[in-house]
């Protein structure tokens, strides 16, 4: 970056920065002009750039494969030399080469399996690469298969394989696009491998050569042309299982998710739940909920048991419920035989549109005895159900006499014990959690002027936690300063302080491939059912037109599985304020006066969810 001697005016780029790499056609840069004098006007590659009143701009600029010049300049007039001036390059990554017939090559970005598999007789497994056009390509277990198993070239009209991430609710591109010329791709049922390896003919005429089936069986891809040819061996080995492997859970509300490794989170497992683990991909473990459902955990979350015993279902005894006091109560489920000390019992909450209704399915208990105590009369519990969806599979309802706001779980002597959560009555006894998002080394996004957001997450939250106090709820802060804090230790905090709400405070960015000047306003996130009104009233507060208020406009509502609103302990809601790579946007969110409207809209609106609730 250079500017003209004489002058004190500045080109500042916060993003991207000069490492970044844009996977997308298109970004954006965002910075400021400092000190320009009056009538000065920016330009990108000799077009005008609109500037805010303050000098923060935000442009979407096209990508294309390999390095893109750019070059940014303050005028004062387009035939006067620039009195600012920035020059750089960006790095537009290029799709992986769709690679010659000769001489024949293997791309090893594109091998699969790229990690270690474990898979069951019933699976399929999938073998594929990058390799040159019109080969012929085949794989070879060596010690089991050792006949070649063709690899197809893929069928498909798309030029690239669908890779892309969804962030933001919105899918993008996160690495190298694969072609689909020169993609080559086989799905081999395991069933058809263990035929082969019995030494009988399956349905492809292979026939195994081997002996005694590999606990951790690679994988060899051939690549053939004429009298060429290549081999590479595959990153990821083959373990067939011939049975679940039993294991327990060692770590406390393990991350669980439908599907490896972004898939929607599931409600987290606590420690000491003993488990059937039936598969492994990208390094998460597939666990078995049912004979039709599964959930996957980190591998690295489960110890595995040194012989086959695992968790037997348990025969459900009673069901009884006890007063916790005016708010709280607590379910306990008996059973009729003395469990081991391993928790055998998975939970998964499903959504339900009544706000007084708790609704969980658990995984290893069977109910033939339909016992059920009635609550006591001081309990917020109204009553309960269940009813057997699988032999080994109860859903409960727990209807309560007030909307739930949270609840938790725990094995706890010999019973599994469900604690429910309502709001008090009295607004001084509302005890409410406030998250300042990032911190510490997690700067989060960057701001126009080189404003960490986690820096602004905690001004807000200081002013919103100060403001709680004085209008008389209970208010405190995960983080009082620039901290790492991780997501378990978020997690933690909200065990330890048994809040009746969670704030999440963020301010919110955009990804590559999107126009920062579209995106504007406050938005709020939920995941559990019960927290959806809160999220609703507190997005109504921020963005409803207030006299004497400036204006923030509404980006909307969003159901999302992330680990602040996955939080089912209390009412959990992830707020972004406005964003961060909005210019106009930008200069409200610094305004003290503006944060200080915020807070006010904020603390009116859980005044007013309180007196309703």
């Amino acid at each position: 970056m250079t500017r003209h001697p004489a002058q004190a005016t500045q080109i500042q780029v916060v993003y991207p920065h000069p490492e970044h790499v844009v996977y997308e056609d298109s970004t954006f840069l965002m910075g400021s002009v400092r000190q320009a004098p009056a009538g000065a006007k920016l330009y990108f590659n000799g077009k005008p750039v609109p500037l805010s009143p303050k000098g923060f701009f935000a442009w979407k600029i096209p990508i294309r494969a390999g390095m893109n010049p750019i070059q940014l300049e303050v005028r004062t007039h387009t035939a006067t030399p620039p009195i600012a001036q920035a020059l750089f390059a960006l790095k537009g990554q290029p799709s992986l080469e769709v690679l010659p017939k000769s001489p024949l090559a293997i791309n090893e970005e594109a091998l699969q399996p790229a990690h270690d598999l474990w898979l069951m007789p019933t699976d399929t497994l999938t073998v594929a690469c990058l390799a040159s056009e019109g080969a012929q390509v085949s794989f070879t277990i060596p010690g089991w298969v050792e006949t070649p198993i063709p690899v197809p070239p893929y069928l498909g009209d798309e030029p690239y394989l669908d890779t892309r991430e969804v962030i933001f609710s919105q899918k993008h591109w996160t690495a190298p696009r694969i072609p689909t010329h020169g993609y080559y791709q086989a799905r081999v049922p395991v069933a058809a491998l263990l035929r082969n390896h019995s030494g009988l003919q399956n349905h492809s005429g292979l026939q195994n050569h081997s002996g005694s089936l590999p606990q951790k069986a690679a994988i060899v891809l051939q690549v053939q042309s004429g009298t060429h040819s290549l081999k590479k061996t595959v990153p990821g080995c083959l373990t067939v299982l011939t049975a679940p492997k039993a294991a327990v859970l060692k770590t406390d509300r393990a991350v669980t998710r439908k599907s490896p490794p972004n898939g929607n989170r599931l409600t987290p497992q606590r420690a000491n739940t003993a488990v059937w683990v039936d598969g492994l991909q990208t390094e998460w473990a597939r666990v078995v909920l049912s004979p039709e459902e599964h959930c996957y955990v980190p591998l690295d979350a489960l110890t595995f048991l040194p012989t086959a015993t695992g968790a037997s279902p348990l025969v459900l005894g009673g069901i009884h419920t006890e007063s916790l006091g005016s708010t709280d109560s607590r379910v306990r489920l008996r059973f009729q035989q003395n469990p081991a000390q391993a928790c055998p019992i998975q939970l998964e909450s499903i959504p339900s549109e009544r706000m007084d209704r708790l609704q969980v399915r658990l995984y290893g208990v069977c109910g033939p005895y339909d016992f059920i105590q009635t609550p006591p009369d001081d309990a917020v519990v109204r009553q309960i159900h269940w009813r057997a969806v699988a032999d080994t599979v109860l859903e409960f309802w727990i209807d309560l006499k007030r909307p739930l706001i949270g609840y938790d779980y725990a094995w706890q002597d010999g019973e599994w014990q469900i604690q429910v959560r309502t709001l008090p009555r009295q607004m001084a006894d509302v005890n409410i959690l406030i998250d300042p998002g990032h911190g510490g080394a997690e700067w989060g996004s960057t701001g126009l002027n080189g404003l960490p957001e986690k820096q602004l997450n905690l001004t807000v939250s200081r002013l919103l936690r100060d403001a709680l106090l004085q209008a008389g709820f209970q208010a405190s802060l995960t983080r009082n300063s620039d901290q790492t804090l991780s997501l378990q230790d978020r997690g933690d905090q909200v065990i330890h302080t048994q809040p009746h709400m969670v704030l999440s405070v963020h301010h919110n960015a955009l990804p590559d491939g999107r126009d920062p000047l579209k995106a504007e306003g406050a938005c709020c996130f939920y995941y559990h059912a019960f927290s959806r009104p809160l999220a609703q009233k507190l997005l109504q507060g921020l963005t409803e037109p207030v006299s004497g208020y400036q204006t923030i406009p509404n980006y909307g509502l969003f159901d999302d599985s992330l680990y602040m609103t996955r939080i089912h302990q209390a009412l959990a809601v992830l707020i972004e304020v406005g964003f961060f790579t909005n210019p106009t946007e930008f200069e409200r969110l610094i305004d003290p006066a503006f944060q200080q409207q915020v807070v006010a809209r904020l603390v009116s609106a859980l005044r007013s969810y309180c007196l309703l609730a």
